[in-house]
Formats: structure tokens, C-alpha cells, sequence
């Protein structure tokens, strides 16, 4: 239920929240593909663009959704090369029970959270995906493999986002 609890549905994708040293905010932390959308042209090849708005839902409401303008480097914010964004809620959700763990040298009791495209018309959308093992990384790119390894494009697409996040003890560790 923790792990759940910082996780959050972001338009077709997922979201972690992590509440920062400022008090008076909370952050989204997701893949920054998540905050574009496609734009077909009849007369070139098609774009991706930044979405003006984008809508996040919480687990214990998760068809409610909270709707929020995006305006890049005020309240959204996204990496040059990693395929990873924030956006930042001026409110105080009280969620302080998650830590960054950037020491990560296993992934052992880590689970892939979010909110898949196969889940999207249930009661309950929220899934979690045990990690078996490391398969490479460097500094802009981590491969895992999943303990169940047969999953298809329905069960994996809204994934993105969603966090690597084990619990440890009292708290939660987010990748």
C-alpha cells in the first residue's frame, strides 16, 4: 500500500511523488516522454510536443482527476539526454516516508510501480512488477528484467514513470 501510495497516474503513463526539502511544494518525478504528445502532419514527418496541461490522479481516488498547466523550467522541468522529468505541485502532500537511494548497486526487494494500460479500466489500476536482476546501466540508461518476463505491449505501456521503489522498514527507497 506505501508503494502505491507514491505512486500516481500521469495522463497515458505514471508518476512517483517525492515530497523535496521545501515544504510548500511536492514533486511528480516520471519519464519526460510522458509530458508529450504526438502531432501528426500531413506534409512532413510527424513531432513530438510538450503537453500545455496534463492530468495526475492519486491511488486512493484514481478516477479523480487534478489537472495542472505545464510550463517548462517554472513548474516543469526535464533532463537533456534521460528520458526523465518534474513537475512540481505547489502544494504539501505530507509525503516524506520516501528517500532517493542513488548508491543502488542491486535490486533485490525493488518493484517497477505504475499504473499499465491493461489495469486503466478497473476499479483498482495500480500494478507492481517484482525485479529479479540487473541486466546493464550507465549513466543515462538502467536495464532491468522483471521476475515475470512474458509480459505484453497492454501490460507494460503506462508503466513509464511509475518509479523503482522497495520498502525499508518505516520508509520507502526510490531508485
Amino acid at each position: 500500500n506505501d508503494l502505491k501510495r507514491y505512486t500516481v497516474i500521469l495522463d497515458d503513463g505514471s508518476g512517483v511523488l517525492f515530497q523535496p526539502l521545501d515544504e510548500t511544494k511536492t514533486y511528480i518525478l516520471s519519464a519526460r516522454h510522458v509530458f508529450y504528445e504526438d502531432v501528426l502532419h500531413d506534409d512532413g514527418p510527424n513531432t513530438s510536443e510538450l503537453k500545455s496541461t496534463i492530468n495526475y490522479s492519486f491511488s486512493d481516488n484514481q478516477n479523480q482527476k487534478n489537472e495542472v498547466e505545464i510550463i517548462k523550467d517554472s513548474n516543469y522541468f526535464e533532463h537533456d539526454i534521460v528520458d526523465a522529468a518534474i513537475l512540481v505541485l505547489d502544494v504539501n502532500l505530507n509525503l516524506n516516508e520516501i528517500f532517493v537511494d542513488d548508491r543502488t548497486t542491486g535490486f533485490e526487494g525493488f518493484n517497477l510501480t505504475g499504473y499499465p494500460e491493461s489495469k486503466r479500466k478497473s476499479n483498482n489500476q495500480y500494478d507492481k512488477q517484482l525485479i529479479s536482476d540487473l541486466i546493464n546501466y550507465d549513466d543515462n540508461l538502467i536495464e532491468l528484467r522483471l521476475v515475470v518476463n512474458h509480459l505484453d505491449h497492454e501490460q507494460i505501456t503506462g508503466f513509464s514513470g511509475g518509479g523503482i521503489i522497495k520498502t525499508n522498514g518505516d520508509s520507502l527507497l526510490l531508485a
